[in-house]
């Protein structure tokens, strides 16, 4: 029996050795930046729950990390 995607069944065993079934939550993972994958400091929230204008933040290139913004910007002005 499946209840949604975002709740999965879990085997554990009981200290009276009984095998049960428990119910795990997803935890969302943080925002990772697309370059080096460094944790960007984004809230740890149902992405789904959040409105358009929280989900993304508004400066450019928001999937990168603030260094491999940087890096970014020089190339582009120096081309």
């Amino acid at each position: 029996m499946r209840l949604s995607k975002s709740i999965k069944i879990v085997q554990r065993k009981t200290p009276g050795g009984r095998t049960v079934e428990h119910l795990k939550k997803e935890r969302f993972s943080y925002t990772l930046c697309r370059n080096c994958g460094a944790k960007l400091n984004k809230s740890r929230l149902n992405p789904k729950k959040l409105s358009k204008v929280e989900r993304r933040s508004e400066r450019p290139f928001s999937d990168l990390c603030p260094r491999c913004m940087k890096k970014v910007l020089k190339e582009m002005v120096r081309k």
